[in-house]
């Protein structure tokens, strides 16, 4: 059994649910079980918190980072009294809705940032009129307080006191690469709400890299985003966020390289590494959602080879992509069945299969479709003529070639009465 699942086991066995579903434990016993659970990575506390202030309605979210200290502020709206003191007993909890998903947020992320041993973390939250205060130290218990100052936004203050790696940690600062720091820029590029780190806006919203082409937008219910193409890409993966953060790189098994999508999926369940997801339902749909829009992608890089919107290098590629993705994930059916699909439709009549005859000239894959229906038979070579150059002597050697695979009676080009008559007139040529 993994530890987070013993660590909720027990925990559940020392507390009790009240009639509204609420589960109430001793918060000293629930801190002395918690510290036991640790997340692989501490730093990652900071992106647990941004998960918190997305779920609280926040729209700005500022940090300042150095070697000693995270101070962090948001907007939105506060974590009451009763938030704070029943912070942990909120990872056990049956309520599921967007003000104990965040409570939960916010007790995952300071019990993370104390595992760095900080002498102190400082959480104030107010609406304006009440402003209550929780202060978390290793060697006392947590205090929650109300305090006679006003304020309308939650500010966070992680104080790490001295250790060995303290200057180390000084000089990466000078440089930018603080783990905090770093994780942030990473993680929260995605997010819709404005995120500043040292003054410098690092969000953005869900948006494709430059140069993305056939962008199609999705917007199910849940799941929302972009998805596009980036020419002459290596590799094709999907950022899926949540509240802010992205946490997995999907990676696609079919399909033409440099397919690239951010995707916003709001009701997938993270798994106990706070990093990943919960293979279930939800995730299973969110891959089905994602095949259609791979599918009206295509179609849209389809329209546009037709349309000629594409530079030659784009053209290029994308005929190679539109080929590979034909061959790869499109079975006959789609092609012959009653319900076609879209994107073998959108392909049938693209000029984009090369040939091998001296014109050079490609054909569609409904030529190739009407030949087969025509004669039974389609010649095919598995490797490419390295001669396909478009020249008089090109020309000639392909009409040798033709003219002697007509003779061949198993050739599906049999015709001997032409073939003597093309060798008659072709040996007599003269070639540069």
């Amino acid at each position: 059994m993994p530890a987070v699942d013993r660590l909720i086991k027990d925990l559940r066995a020392e507390g009790k649910v009240d009639s509204r579903g609420e589960f109430t434990l001793d918060p000293k016993k629930a801190r002395e079980k918690m510290r036991q659970f640790q997340l692989a990575e501490p730093h990652r506390y900071v992106l647990l918190l941004i998960q918190a202030a997305a779920l609280k309605g926040a729209r700005k979210v500022t940090f300042k980072i150095d070697a000693n200290d995270m101070r962090m502020t948001f907007d939105g709206a506060r974590f009451t009294e009763e938030d704070l003191r029943d912070l942990f007993a909120s990872l056990f909890t049956r309520v599921e809705n967007r003000s104990m998903q965040a409570r939960r947020e916010l007790a995952l992320g300071l019990n993370a940032a104390m595992a760095l041993n900080p002498s102190l973390i400082r959480v104030v939250s107010g609406d304006g009129r009440r402003t209550y205060e929780l202060l978390l130290r290793p060697d006392a218990q947590d205090a929650v307080t109300r305090l006679d100052e006003q304020s309308h936004d939650t500010t966070i203050h992680v104080h790490e006191r001295f250790r060995p790696g303290l200057v180390i940690e000084f000089f990466r600062n000078l440089q930018g690469t603080i783990e905090e720091e770093t994780l942030i820029r990473e993680r929260a590029q995605f997010a819709d709400m404005n995120v500043f780190l040292e003054g410098e806006l690092i969000s953005g919203g869900l948006y494709l890299p430059a140069g993305a082409i056939a962008v199609v937008d999705i917007d199910e219910p849940g799941i929302r985003g972009h998805l596009g193409l980036l020419p002459m890409a290596v590799i094709s993966y999907v950022h899926v966020v949540q509240n802010g953060i992205w946490h997995i790189k999907m990676d696609w098994a079919k399909g033409p390289r440099g397919m690239t999508g951010v995707i916003e999926a709001k009701d997938l369940k993270k798994d106990a590494s706070q990093s990943g997801f919960v293979q279930d339902k939800s995730f299973a749909r969110l891959r089905k959602v994602l095949a259609s829009a791979r599918t009206s992608c295509l179609v849209r890089l389809c329209q546009l080879l037709r349309a000629r919107a594409l530079r030659t290098a784009q053209a290029a590629w994308a005929q190679a992509a539109i080929r590979k993705s034909l061959l790869e994930f499109t079975s006959l059916s789609a092609f012959t069945g009653k319900k076609k699909d879209a994107f073998a439709s959108a392909a049938t009549e693209l000029e984009i299969w090369p040939t091998a005859t001296g014109d050079l000239k490609p054909v569609s894959l409904q030529a190739l479709i009407t030949q087969v229906k025509r004669t039974g038979l389609l010649p095919y070579s598995k490797k490419r003529y390295q001669r396909l150059e478009s020249s008089p002597q090109a020309d000639w050697e392909a009409g040798i070639a033709i003219a002697f695979d007509s003779l061949l009676p198993r050739s599906p080009f049999y015709d001997p009465e032409a073939a003597r008559k093309a060798y008659a007139v072709l040996k007599d040529q003269k070639v540069d």
